[in-house]
């Protein structure tokens, strides 16, 4: 499931900074909060605090194996995909606000998803191919990609992000590992990687965020690394990590993110 990092009242630099890391626990939502006013238990108020939002189900406000989260600065809201193919939203206090389904879910269900400047809610639909544009109330405002390995086109989307010019990124795998650079429309601009596992090659990329450089950085799951890549021409930039389990090491890294200069990685290794 996912852990947010940073404060609701905290406005970050680029869109995707706002992103969350995820698959930390498998039932509840473990919000930390740096000096919001939102109910909390700390142990240190000036330095972090958390809460507890819902537990084990399927009704409202609860969650089955819950799978991306982002944060509404412009709302003020937390919004969350589960294994049900569920949007929810909650308020800063953790009060659920409502939610919606996925317009389809029999092949499977999304694995990620981001809000824009605007509001809206980017979905990355796994198992249909595509992304899948929401207003705040769950009406759906658009869709792009379709199944295939031509540009534009998905196996499975599994990570979304969006650059400071509202650019979209999303990473898939299935087909060809990479990430597919969108204009804010959902039109084609650029393919990031290739199957593999030399530099700037990628085997299941997975959650994916714009650095506060401005880089796209991608978990490279199955090469157990990070990898950064110039947005504008898709050069790979760096690497880091390696397969292990000391410090500095990966096994498999799910998910990628900053808390303000500092990178956060997340694996289930």
């Amino acid at each position: 499931m996912s852990v947010c990092s940073r404060s609701p009242s905290h406005t970050r630099r680029s869109p995707s900074r706002r992103r969350c890391m995820r698959k930390m626990t498998v039932w509840a939502l473990v919000l930390f909060l740096a000096g919001s006013g939102c109910r909390r238990r700390s142990e240190d108020d000036s330095r972090l605090s958390w809460q507890i939002i819902g537990g084990p189900g399927h009704s409202s406000g609860l969650f089955n194996r819950p799978r991306g989260i982002d944060f509404s600065a412009r709302r003020q809201r937390l919004y969350v995909v589960d294994w049900d193919g569920r949007i929810q939203c909650f308020s800063v206090a953790g009060n659920f606000r409502g939610g919606w389904v996925m317009p389809d879910i029999d092949k499977g269900k999304p694995e990620d998803l981001c809000i824009t400047p605007e509001g809206t809610i980017l979905v990355a639909d796994t198992h249909y191919s595509r992304v899948v544009e929401f207003d705040s109330r769950g009406r759906v405002l658009r869709m792009f990609g379709s199944y295939g390995m031509k540009a534009g086109q998905f196996v499975y989307p599994v990570g979304i992000c969006q650059d400071r010019q509202g650019n979209i990124y999303v990473s898939e795998y299935g087909g060809i590992h990479s990430i597919q650079k969108f204009t804010r429309e959902g039109k084609f601009l650029l393919r990031i990687g290739r199957t593999g596992s030399k530099p700037g090659e990628l085997q299941r990329p997975s959650g994916i965020c714009i650095g506060p450089d401005g880089a796209l950085y991608v978990a490279d799951a199955v090469n157990h690394r990070i990898q950064s890549f110039d947005c504008d021409t898709g050069k790979p930039l760096g690497a880091w990590g390696r397969l292990g389990s000391e410090p500095g090491a990966f096994r498999y890294p799910y998910d990628v993110d900053f808390w303000h200069e500092n990178m956060v990685v997340l694996e289930y290794g």
